[in-house]
């Protein structure tokens, strides 16, 4: 009947939740690449402080220096903001 969702249970792999962007700026964030969506799941989680601040800053500097090593540096930090 759910043969993918069959699998991932036998497998245990927990299945993560589709991450809903509900602003412009987040969706810029999550365009950065999967690196800066782990790193939002992760800031989220953690509960860190001043999380939007920290996302400009992100999209601001991969507008100037590219996305991806910005998105390599979000995905390498865990938590840690880009000050």
């Amino acid at each position: 009947m759910f043969p993918k969702l069959t699998q991932r249970i036998l497998q245990f792999v927990p299945i993560e939740p589709k991450l809903r962007q509900r602003t412009v700026a987040q969706q810029a964030f999550i365009d950065i690449g999967p690196g800066a969506e782990r790193w939002l799941r992760s800031a989220a989680a953690s509960g860190v402080s001043r999380i939007r601040a920290k996302m400009a800053r992100a999209v601001e500097l991969a507008a100037l220096c590219g996305r991806e090593p910005v998105d390599r540096a979000l995905a390498g930090k865990g938590v840690k903001p880009l000050v």
